[in-house]
């Protein structure tokens, strides 16, 4: 019999894997109800560098990955926004 993942309780976040990111690095993230969600990429100043995602997300788990090509060697924040719910997390590239 085929096993079923639980829905996850809630919102979540993940940090990305790798950090520090050499050529690709993944997000992970959760959301408990299919919804709206926006992950963007901001530099050291606070400035957005691109959008990785503004679309409908599944409940669950979600995947994003992130090519670093044409970004600099730095660090970075990515902050997800799903309904009321918003979180930020750190990232190093090099």
């Amino acid at each position: 019999m085929a096993s079923i993942e639980p829905l996850p309780a809630g919102f979540a976040l993940d940090q990305n894997f790798p950090n520090p990111g050499k050529y690709e690095t993944e997000i992970n993230f959760q959301v408990p109800e299919t919804m709206h969600v926006r992950l963007t990429l901001f530099n050291q100043l606070g400035q957005q560098v691109k959008v990785l995602i503004d679309n409908t997300a599944p409940a669950g788990n979600n995947k994003v990955l992130l090519n670093r090509k044409g970004l600099p060697d730095g660090i970075y924040f990515y902050r997800l926004e799903a309904g009321e719910n918003v979180a930020t997390k750190k990232m190093i590239l090099q």
